[in-house]
């Protein structure tokens, strides 16, 4: 087994985080491997820029013998990063317990390595955007940051970029599972402006990742803007057991626009999310949307006759976005709660009534198929700001 031990909490001593390896099967009991001794038993501190800070994340075995790990500034410390010199500064590491070879992964230092007190050249990798794949063959991670100088990228060296980045666990090799910055992928460069984005170690939040179940097992959905679109948001599908197989499954022309609530459908290729018209984030400017997946990328506003000066109205009610699944004679459907106001403060929907959409042909081009609001109590009665949550629906069993 490995554990970590956290050496210089505080603010006057640099972190260094100690990588521990001990045997559980009893065999060499008591006995524990330091990573980061030399054979006299005492701290030994590594070349270039991880001389005086050592924080070490992500720890895992791949095999028997392998460990990958990310290693760097601290992430955590100082989540802001509010200046150059605090800023998140991580890399992917590989050792070996046999042989006690270390290797830089990710890649995403220079050439020559940077004095030992800087780390504005390195990687920032968001250790809150790691995961494996369900198989156990590939492993991710969500990088933010600069491209490489040394990267392939069509993006100049340096572009803020937010792109996951995948390791093939028996060869160790590095690729863009987004992007292009280590050869070409299904998806573009994915951008989060920093106006978004303040800090690295908030991209995975606010970048919204929701992972598949049931139909869509395995798949991994999130936000981003595309680098060279027009600054909107868009569903961005990854496969973790088949890292090569990414797309982009949603398209807008609207400028700026935001996208929240992605929900996933267990029983079909379709996706829920609801999507503004503008980049007001609070405004009741925001229609629900359903994606097929099945039927190439199929889109469908739900509310297409909803427009106010060719702007959406209306704002879903965070979390509400509920499949049901097909039933009997009914077919699939999807609620959720829906008002045609917000909030002063907050952007929180108000007068928003739970609303039930048949999926018999929401991907038919030609069919409009017309949400129904359920009328499950006299409204009127609620005054001017009620407000539904619908945590869960499904279809009638004792019928």
């Amino acid at each position: 087994m490995a554990y970590l031990v956290r050496a210089g909490l505080v603010s006057s001593t640099p972190r260094r985080d100690w990588i521990d390896i001990a045997q559980s099967s009893g065999a060499s009991f008591g006995q524990v491997k330091h990573v980061y001794a030399n054979s006299a038993g005492t701290e030994f501190k590594e070349p270039g820029a991880y001389v005086n800070e050592r924080v070490v994340a992500g720890l895992h075995f791949i095999d028997e013998t392998r460990l990958v790990f990310m290693m760097g500034r601290n992430p955590y410390d100082n989540p802001l990063g509010t200046t150059a010199a605090d800023a998140v500064a991580m890399d992917w590491f590989s050792y070996d317990i046999t042989t006690g070879l270390m290797q830089n992964l990710s890649r995403s230092y220079p050439a020559v390595p940077p004095p030992a007190t800087t780390f504005t050249s390195l990687g920032t990798l968001a250790p809150g955007g790691y995961f494996r794949s369900p198989g156990g063959d590939y492993s991710y991670l969500l990088r933010f940051g600069g491209l490489s100088a040394s990267g392939g990228s069509s993006l100049p060296a340096g572009t803020p970029v937010a792109n996951v980045l995948g390791l093939e666990h028996q060869s160790l090799g590095v690729f863009a599972a987004t992007g292009d910055e280590f050869g070409a992928t299904g998806v573009d460069n994915l951008v989060l402006p920093a106006s978004e984005c303040r800090a690295p170690v908030e991209t995975a939040a606010a970048m919204r990742f929701v992972e598949g179940f049931g139909a869509q097992e395995g798949m991994l959905y999130f936000t981003a803007h595309v680098a060279g679109g027009n600054g909107s948001d868009e569903v961005v599908a990854l496969n973790r057991d088949s890292p090569f197989v990414a797309l982009q499954a949603t398209s807008t022309a609207l400028t700026g626009v935001h996208v929240r609530n992605v929900a996933v459908d267990p029983w079909s290729g379709k996706l829920a999310f609801s999507r503004s018209g503008t980049s007001d984030l609070g405004a009741a400017n925001e229609h629900p949307y359903v994606v097929d997946l099945d039927a190439f990328l199929f889109e469908r506003d739900l509310l297409p006759a909803w427009m106010v000066g060719g702007s959406p109205i209306g704002r879903v009610m965070d979390g509400s976005f509920q499949f049901i699944a097909p039933s009997g004679g009914t077919d699939e459907a999807l609620a959720f709660a829906f008002g045609l106001a917000v909030t002063p403060q907050g952007g929180v929907a108000q007068t928003a009534p739970p609303a039930y959409y048949s999926l018999s042909a929401v991907s038919d081009p030609l069919a409009e198929p017309i949400p129904v609001v359920i009328p499950l109590i006299d409204t009127a009665l609620l005054g001017a700001d009620f407000r539904f949550y619908v945590l869960a629906a499904g279809p009638s069993t004792g019928l």
